[in-house]
């Protein structure tokens, strides 16, 4: 693959897209199929553009361009510091060859439900921080099976929410623990790093838009 190709390839996927998936992109021991479906299920692209983004990324890495393309974004003016930063340490060696295991997002509900709810800044919010979930617990390994957004409609008034439900696979008591830890470590994290118009907005969304469910 040559740099124009690489180039190319990198434009198709997205330079973001690519740095905020190359774990999974990286994971050889992840089908094709099931990067395409999380990114079906965290940007709503179309099954086409999944595919292809997936092929183009996977072709990259397997051309040994990986570190190429990676020290590619982290000169890119055009993207963010915070995808700049993340895409040097990759370049340096730093995370990826250790993939963290994916733990399964199940969207039992519709994006445009999503959008309905949330609006076009509160989704953004809900994928950042369903992904910190899934690395802070297999970091910690915490049993957790499943992360599952759920949508609720209460028949008796009108009054509808969605549900972030954690499937722990242990004794209620334990999950209960481990439900407030994810609370006070993750979304505590989050809210304290957000700049503040994103931060009342996000614990807008906590507290009203979810409850949770161990």
């Amino acid at each position: 693959m040559n740099d124009q190709q690489l180039d190319r390839n990198l434009k198709s996927i997205g330079k973001e897209c690519f740095v905020t998936f190359f774990k999974y992109f990286a994971d050889s021991s992840l089908s094709n199929q099931y990067i395409a479906k999380r990114l079906k299920t965290e940007r709503g692209y179309t099954d086409n553009t999944c595919q292809n983004r997936t092929s183009n990324a996977r072709s990259i890495i397997k051309a040994g361009r990986a570190k190429d393309a990676l020290i590619n974004i982290s000169q890119s003016k055009s993207v963010p510091m915070q995808i700049r930063e993340k895409a040097r340490a990759f370049a340096a060696g730093k995370d990826h060859h250790n993939p963290i295991a994916p733990i399964p997002i199940d969207w039992q509900t519709k994006p445009a439900v999503v959008d309905r709810l949330l609006g076009d800044t509160g989704r953004p919010l809900l994928n950042q921080l369903l992904e910190r979930i899934s690395q802070t617990a297999a970091q910690r390994q915490w049993p957790l099976r499943e992360i599952r957004i759920e949508h609720y409609q209460d028949p008796e008034v009108d009054w509808e929410y969605l549900l972030l439900v954690m499937d722990f696979n242990c004794a209620y008591e334990e999950a209960d623990v481990l439900w407030g830890m994810c609370l006070k470590t993750v979304v505590g994290e989050m809210r304290r790093n957000l700049e503040e118009p994103l931060k009342d907005l996000f614990s807008d969304m906590i507290h009203y838009e979810f409850e949770g469910n161990p």
